[in-house]
């Protein structure tokens, strides 16, 4: 292989039937496809590349299915093409969360979390830094622990004082 780029797509009738209060059960394939453009070697096998793709535990091969218009989609370009596919695409990211419930009185309420970003290595990179900022501040206040992200202050991520942030918002 020469170079390739990957890109993870969201399958719209998932996203509907979940903010429709379906609240499904979804696996992998049945939420997402990944789609690839790869741009080869004169000698590469195409066919090896390929089932070394889709036989990728736990990245391609939970997405792998028959229902043709998602799954896993390879698509062969020129050093050129590939190009394109970055003018075009670059390396943004995006993503979404969708949480839909009721209630105590029954009534649905839906909560979203969207992101959409430019720059995906950055933006994984700031937050990194971010988090890294957090642990810096917890262990100056004698927290050694493990924490998960759901555990750390959002106030600790940011450069900003409690003060300057609550002016800010």
């Amino acid at each position: 292989m020469l170079d390739a780029r990957q890109y993870t797509h969201a399958i719209p009738e998932a996203i509907e039937r979940v903010r429709s209060g379906e609240n499904p059960v979804l696996k992998k394939n049945e939420t997402h496809w990944r789609e690839c453009f790869i741009a080869l070697k004169e000698a590469a096998n195409k066919d090896q590349i390929i089932n070394e793709i889709i036989a990728m535990k736990g990245y391609f091969e939970p997405y792998v299915s028959k229902d043709s218009r998602y799954g896993v989609k390879i698509n062969f370009v020129t050093k050129e093409e590939l190009e394109e596919v970055d003018k075009e695409r670059g390396r943004r990211h995006d993503g979404l969360v969708i949480a839909v419930n009721s209630t105590g009185n029954g009534n649905k309420c839906l909560i979203e979390y969207k992101n959409e970003w430019e720059n995906n290595p950055e933006a994984t990179a700031q937050i990194m830094i971010a988090y890294a900022r957090a642990a810096h501040r917890l262990n100056e206040e004698g927290f050694c622990d493990v924490r998960t992200v759901k555990d750390v202050p959002i106030e600790l991520l940011s450069p900003k004082s409690s003060d300057e942030l609550i002016r800010m918002l």
